[in-house]
């Protein structure tokens, strides 16, 4: 993988943010990654893909987490959540362009645990209750993630989609940075987490830090490309809310894939 951060390629944020306008000054996500998709509960989210589907839903912006798929059967389906479903504030809060603005919140929430939904349906606002659940989730990194630059913008954080460097991760996209000491940060709620990502040879260290307590620095280099691989599982945390953070210590590329939350 070559190119992050070359020559008219998206710029990546400039300070601790996450990707969408919502999220602090960063500049507006490109199309594809307005429609790149996030699981949640077995549906498919994204942001609002179109403006078809803004004015189908009677909205002024295309603000909310879009449900663009819930199949029968799924915990979404099961909880009162339908394809075409647009979640437009969790427990009160609102959900903006910013997917950030729905993962924050919910991540934060301890399995069990209820969650009011305001949903957008058709042309009407709607409330579903439902509980959080119980079982492990896989996290994308759009999922939340936050990503701080502290070097040259132009070789820092940027998002790749399956067309420029994502293809074979999970969900086809990662988040990738070339600057030895930019970082990602992940709140959740459990006893542990898995960190998947891509590794490889121009890959390095990561720095990790549970809690702002450092906890090991991690590998990422193996003798060829491995997609979504396991690179370290950490367990046994006290159950409840944590923050785990990785610092780029040393390789040509530091990349984020995704991450499984233990209950």
């Amino acid at each position: 993988m070559t190119g992050f951060g070359a020559s008219g390629a998206p710029l990546p944020p400039k300070a601790a943010l996450s990707y969408g306008p919502g999220s602090g000054g960063g500049t507006p996500p490109p199309a594809s990654l307005t429609t790149q998709p996030e699981m949640l509960m077995g549906a498919t989210a994204t942001n609002i893909p179109s403006l078809a589907v803004q004015s189908s839903l009677g909205l002024t912006n295309d603000y909310g987490l879009y449900l663009a798929s819930v199949p029968a059967g799924s915990y979404a389906a099961q909880s009162g959540l339908q394809t075409g479903d647009d979640i437009t504030a969790i427990d009160g809060t609102a959900v903006t362009d910013d997917r950030n603005t729905f993962w924050q919140p919910y991540n934060k929430l301890a399995p069990g645990d209820p969650i009011t939904l305001t949903v957008r349906r058709g042309q009407s606002n709607v409330t579903v209750e439902l509980t959080k659940t119980d079982q492990p989730e896989q996290l994308n990194d759009t999922s939340g993630v936050v990503y701080t630059n502290t070097g040259a913008p132009n070789t820092g954080w940027i998002w790749r989609g399956s067309a420029t460097g994502g293809s074979q991760s999970f969900l086809n996209d990662i988040w990738a940075t070339q600057n030895v000491g930019d970082s990602w940060s992940l709140t959740f709620n459990g006893t542990g987490l898995d960190i998947i990502s891509e590794t490889n040879t121009d890959e390095g260290d990561v720095a990790l830090a549970i809690d702002g307590v450092a906890y090991k620095t991690v590998s990422f280099v193996s003798p060829s490309r491995v997609y979504q691989k396991t690179v370290v599982s950490i367990s046994g945390l006290q159950s409840g809310v944590h923050t785990i953070t990785g610092t780029m210590s040393s390789g040509s590329y530091m990349i984020v894939d995704a991450f499984l939350t233990h209950p």
